[in-house]
């Protein structure tokens, strides 16, 4: 869902669900034994053109670290963020995400296999 599209939803009145915002939980590694480490993770998600631009954060000693951004698109109707990531071999990571209410909860898929999960709070 664009920024227009949002704003014109709001000048209606109509409640409008965005994953825009910032948001708090965990990212919990799904294949064992791998180089991934679950995690306490950090989104700041924001409007970007017809789409969403989401920096990705881990939490080491209370202090966030940069893992990498994501592109995504939404589509309302199916409450569902998603964009593609690339490895540092190459291959393509597939991030989804469903939006419910203040809960964004999703996967990374690599090569067809669940890598991680991922549940997070709105925080703002």
């Amino acid at each position: 869902m664009g920024l227009t599209v949002l704003l014109a939803l709001l000048a209606l009145g109509a409640p409008v669900a965005t994953p825009a915002g910032d948001w708090r939980g965990t990212s919990l590694c799904q294949v064992h034994p791998s180089p991934c480490n679950d995690e306490q993770a950090a989104y700041h998600i924001s409007a970007a053109g017809n789409g969403f631009h989401m920096v990705m954060n881990k939490i080491v000693g209370g202090e966030e670290q940069g893992m990498g951004t994501l592109e995504a698109s939404y589509d309302g109707p199916s409450a569902t963020l998603a964009g593609t990531t690339h490895d540092r071999q190459g291959r393509p990571g597939e991030w989804r995400f469903v939006l419910a209410g203040d809960r964004l909860s999703g996967t990374l898929t690599v090569g067809g296999i669940v890598y991680r999960r991922i549940e997070v709070r709105r925080t703002h």
